[in-house]
């Protein structure tokens, strides 16, 4: 099969993605060699870090940088066997390869002192700064003959680094070596990244100190709340989310609660008067559903006229993602698209007429696909055209492509199914692609088209291949949430522990608050404690739907007890705390919480408050039920 990053290459609108470092040095920001030095006293190595490592050295589509940076922590953690195949590393394959197997040799037991000695007698042309440090590194720490050997090396040691090191002696350790010996940076770096993936920094795994990070980080809180909320299909509070709206709201927490509380974003909007910048325009446009609403549709749409009153670039996303909803794009937009071709433009036009399915705009559609037909014949533009003609029930639509896909491989049907595979989250479409699925002549990224395009429809045919969608770092941001949720509406073990080996994502923060979401789901006790991080937190509205998660998760006795074991809150956040606690489950809970409590302490004090609003809110809700 040819690879996903291939294949989503090939066939996927990009994301921006990242630019990977150079092969040998993880890292693009500039650090001085004083400041690696010092960092290098954090990271520690153990038997785990090689039992890690060499899972990766298993998996042959391992990033160059992590396989190298494997070898460091196999070196430093492991054993003799590791050894061996260090020393068959370091004689063969790329210079970069061999100068990381040198260098973590030199962190390795006794035995490996004697496979330096005959990798250096070897001799390797531009290896040498390798072999000077592996062999001051295992002096330094004191491996029996080590320094003896280092002697040897340094009395035959000839070019710019022989009269280097004669002009200041022989080295006793790291230290002692000057910084213009390039590979020091490559050495740090590398037991940097080494310790980040499979060892220790500080006396902990990279991953606690990420997870810490984003319990103290109050915009990520925010979103994954409500992401939490939203994939369990919780009862949203208005007055919450309104809370953290009326905060300063990144992109994250604007896109969670657009796809969350359309209401929240609406009342915002039209009864507050708040006026998104365009940056927060799109950033709520991206997160906006791209299919049909699945609730609160109304106030989806009038956000979405809000952005298109507003004017500037939102105009034509927010045209089509209100025709997604069932209302009609307004003429200018379909004038101006018509007179000057545009693929973006008129693939969102071609969508937007499929969806409508008014059979008024057949003509109009075939007129603009024969327009572009002879020249664009294959491309994206064109085969969205021929789908949107096939959804209106243009017969010679339905002859053309099933001329296309009866065809066999070839780039007309690739790029066919994609377009199907775009739209995949209506029925018909759906429809259609699930029948694609039943070939036996399908190519490697057919199947990942197809794959794609149903899990936007909510269907998985192959959790295995959704996940190297999932886990795969081209993956644009629109399809990973697809798949992510496809896979855990029902997942299965590997799948969450796919979502698991993913978060926290360094690559791409703004994937964690959905990433967190579904751990949560599973009950993981990581994603727990970012609940509870939030519960106790200084957000007001975070706190409160976080205290409604976690009287979901725990129940109220749970809840009870995470209070108690938490350190003691300042009577501000203890009365939010309680609040929360009350407002979600009335004067019973706040009773049970009374328990053990003075009438003075803040905690029983703030769910009083919040039980007297839980029993408005109810009697609110009996009265409109009464009246309708």
């Amino acid at each position: 099969m040819l690879s996903l990053a291939l294949t989503l290459l090939l066939t996927l609108p990009q994301a921006g993605a990242g630019t990977g470092s150079g092969p040998d040095s993880p890292e693009t920001e500039t650090v001085s060699l004083a400041s690696l030095r010092e960092r290098d006293g954090r990271v520690e190595f153990t038997a785990r870090s090689a039992e890690r490592a060499r899972a990766v050295l298993d998996d042959p589509n391992a990033p160059d940088i992590q396989r190298r940076s494997a070898y460091l922590a196999l070196g430093a953690g492991g054993g003799s066997g590791d050894v061996r195949l260090l020393e068959s590393l370091a004689s063969t394959g790329a210079l970069a390869d061999r100068r990381a197997a040198i260098l973590a040799l030199g962190e390795g037991p006794e035995a490996a002192l004697a496979s330096l000695a005959r990798l250096v007698e070897g001799g390797v042309p531009g290896l040498d700064g390798a072999f000077l440090i592996a062999l001051v590194r295992a002096a330094e720490r004191g491996v029996p003959g080590a320094q003896p050997e280092l002697d040897r090396f340094l009395a035959g040691l000839d070019g710019p680094y022989g009269d280097l090191l004669r002009s200041i002696g022989h080295p006793t350790s790291l230290s002692d070596l000057p910084d213009s010996i390039a590979e020091l940076e490559t050495y740090y770096t590398l037991r940097w990244h080494a310790a980040r993936s499979f060892g220790l920094v500080d006396g902990l795994r990279w991953r606690d100190h990420l997870l810490s990070e984003l319990a103290d980080d109050p915009v990520f809180l925010d979103a994954f709340v409500l992401r939490a909320l939203d994939w369990r299909d919780s009862p949203q509070d208005i007055d919450a989310v309104l809370e953290i709206l009326r905060g300063d709201p990144r992109p994250s927490v604007l896109r969670a609660a657009i796809a969350v509380h359309p209401e929240a974003v609406r009342r915002r909007i039209e009864e507050e008067g708040w006026q998104p910048d365009s940056d927060q325009w799109s950033a709520l446009l991206e997160g906006a559903p791209s299919g049909p609403a699945r609730h609160e549709r109304d106030a989806l749409v009038a956000v979405l006229e809000a952005a298109v009153r507003a004017g500037g670039k939102q105009i034509e996303p927010a045209t089509a993602l209100l025709v997604r909803q069932g209302e009609r794009p307004p003429k200018a937009w379909l004038a101006r698209a018509n007179k000057r071709f545009e693929p973006l433009s008129w693939t969102a036009l071609f969508r937007a007429a499929g969806d409508l399915g008014e059979d008024r705009l057949r003509d109009t559609v075939w007129k603009m696909v024969s327009r572009i037909a002879p020249k664009f014949r294959d491309s994206p533009v064109a085969m969205a055209g021929w789908v949107a003609l096939l959804r209106l029930g243009d017969e010679r639509a339905s002859e053309h492509v099933a001329g296309i896909l009866d065809g066999g491989p070839g780039q007309a049907r690739s790029v066919l199914i994609g377009a199907l595979g775009r739209v995949a989250d209506a029925r018909d479409a759906a429809r259609l692609l699930a029948g694609v699925a039943r070939r036996d002549d399908l190519t490697p990224e057919e199947r990942v088209q197809i794959a794609i395009g149903l899990a936007r429809a909510g269907r998985v045919l192959d959790h295995a291949l959704l996940r190297e969608i999932l886990v795969d770092p081209r993956t644009p941001d629109e399809v990973f949430e697809d798949v992510l949720r496809a896979l855990g509406a029902n997942p299965e073990p590997e799948d969450i522990a796919a979502v698991a080996a993913l978060f926290p994502n360094e690559a791409d923060p703004s994937r964690d608050p959905l990433l967190a979401a579904v751990l949560f789901d599973d009950r993981r006790p990581e994603a727990t404690d970012l609940a509870l991080a939030a519960f106790f937190g200084d957000g007001f509205g975070a706190g409160l739907l976080a205290g409604s998660l976690l009287l979901a998760e725990l129940g109220d006795r749970g809840v009870a007890a995470e209070i108690e074991a938490a350190p003691p809150l300042i009577p501000e956040v203890a009365r939010r705390v309680g609040f929360s606690l009350g407002r979600a489950g009335g004067f019973p809970l706040a009773e049970r919480l009374a328990e053990g409590r003075e009438e003075r302490d803040p905690v029983l004090q703030g769910a009083l408050l919040g039980a007297l609003e839980h029993s408005a809110v109810e009697e609110e809700a009996a009265e409109s039920a009464s009246r309708e």
